[in-house]
């Protein structure tokens, strides 16, 4: 065998024939292999078979392998529709069974003054971003998740994001007169200890905004003495800034780096999908070039969380104003300016009402809520059985053992249902007890002792939260969350 992936499958190297025909296999449109080249089915994994496919780059079926034909939706443009949602759908299931999904804070070993703010938010407009392959089928595709290709929003696009919306924010409060140099430098080192130092161009917009603010507004004419006056300014603000920045401790020394408090994760969606994009040519009023790019749909549910943590020793009240600051840009964000590429064309939005919002905050004179005490072993079955030792029939074979998931998925779409993740999940659980004690017992014909029914996992303390259904309830709930902390304080 080859070392090199393509070499060992060289699509690009195939007669005209041998490529008609795999583009259908390796779509899974057809199950027919291609004649002369039975060694492609090796390759199993869907994904690599889509990477197999990209070389239709370098030959002539390059559209027919990124969208069919005229008549008949094919090659890329297929998988998309009809396959990526089960493989999807799978996927996201490894990602959670490892568990690289979401997983709630504990604020019980962070610092007084640390918080959260998790929910599940909508997408009202596709979201779009770059991956970082270098070689594909399409022009554009979303970036995935590196070992699951799951799509996913990393945690640093979530900190550039909303850095980005504040800053865009603080700008255009100083612009428009709603607040003076003072405030506006506040603010500023509130960002800065927020997210840390600013980099990739942040630090020269916020000193341009402040400059420009100062000097005024360009001269339509001779523009020559503005330009200058205006860089002098620059460098100026750029000077006092960093004069604050030493004096609040954020640079000591030569030492640049400075941690922010807030911390991401990241957000994962188990929907693609495909947006063209078709230049017209200004003469002609026709497009001859469309441009591919993989999205995710809009109508997508993504899940959003994020950590602030003060390690530096904050007071309460600097992290509760904070708080409230954060709330604002997390909806101007997602709501106003959108995240990922193209949001000047309107991607990347999500919608005003999001599900299971929670704020959570750990407070100096709050303690966290009593531990439940552990009841007494329950004995209640678990959805997966029928009677102790016996099977549900949906799981359960003709010989009364464990079904093939895939003999139970289709019991569940012939009641006319919807194979789901939660069923999923009972079928690893199911295979679980199965493996462990169910075997055993259908041998030896015997039932489990009481209380061997699956208990629930020991909860842990947890401190004070308020629920949220939308962006504008969660900026409510952060200044109720802040006045009332600060009049107990």
């Amino acid at each position: 065998m080859k070392y090199e992936f393509y070499a060992q499958y060289p699509f690009a190297l195939k007669d005209s024939v041998t490529q008609a025909f795999a583009i259908d296999w390796l779509v899974d449109k057809s199950g027919q292999l291609p004649h002369s080249w039975p060694e492609i089915e090796d390759v199993r994994d869907s994904f690599q078979r889509i990477t197999v496919l990209s070389q239709a780059l370098l030959t002539a079926y390059k559209e027919q392998a990124r969208m069919g034909t005229r008549r008949e939706a094919g090659g890329m443009r297929f998988w998309l529709q009809r396959r990526a949602e089960r493989f999807l759908s799978d996927r996201y299931a490894w990602a959670e069974d490892v568990g690289l999904m979401l997983a709630p804070p504990r604020l019980d070993i962070l610092p007084v003054g640390s918080w959260s703010i998790r929910f599940t938010f909508t997408l009202r407009k596709p979201y779009l971003s770059r991956d970082d392959t270098d070689f594909y089928i399409l022009d554009n595709p979303i970036k995935k998740e590196w070992v699951f290709k799951v799509p996913y929003v990393a945690p640093s696009q979530w900190k550039g994001a909303l850095r980005s919306a504040m800053m865009r924010d603080l700008a255009s409060h100083l612009q428009a007169g709603r607040m003076d140099e003072e405030q506006f430098v506040a603010e500023r080192l509130r960002l800065y200890r927020l997210f840390g130092s600013e980099q990739d161009g942040a630090a020269g917009f916020l000193n341009r905004a402040w400059a420009s603010h100062r000097v005024g507004p360009r001269p339509e004419a001779d523009s020559t003495e503005w330009d200058k006056r205006f860089r002098r300014e620059v460098e100026r603000v750029s000077s006092q800034f960093e004069q604050r920045l030493r004096e609040h401790k954020y640079r000591v020394g030569d030492v640049e780096g400075f941690q922010g408090r807030l911390h991401f994760y990241p957000t994962f969606f188990n929907r693609i999908g495909l947006e063209v994009i078709n230049p017209h040519d200004r003469r002609t009023s026709a497009g001859k070039q469309p441009i591919y790019f993989e999205c995710v749909p809009q109508g997508t549910k993504g899940e959003f969380a994020l950590l602030y943590v003060p390690l530096d020793g904050a007071g309460e009240s600097e992290a509760l104003a904070d708080l409230d600051t954060v709330a604002q840009g997390v909806r101007a964000m997602l709501t106003r300016y959108g995240f990922g590429a193209k949001t000047s064309s309107g991607y990347g939005l999500a919608r005003e009402s999001v599900s299971d919002g929670l704020l959570t905050v750990r407070a100096q004179d709050l303690e966290p809520a009593p531990e439940p005490t552990q009841p007494e072993r329950a004995v209640a079955l678990p959805r997966y059985l029928e009677s102790p030792g016996r099977l549900h029939a949906d799981l359960r074979a003709a010989d009364g053992s464990l079904t093939s998931e895939e003999e139970y998925r289709e019991r569940i779409e012939s009641q006319g249902k919807k194979y789901t993740k939660k069923d999923r999940q009972l079928y690893r659980k199911a295979k679980t007890w199965w493996e462990r004690d169910g075997r055993t017992l259908s041998e030896r014909g015997a039932e489990p002792e009481p209380g061997r029914a699956e208990l629930s996992e020991r909860p842990t303390p947890t401190w004070p939260s308020w629920s949220f259904d939308s962006f504008e309830e969660l900026i409510s709930q952060a200044g109720q969350v802040a006045k009332e902390l600060g009049d107990g304080s």
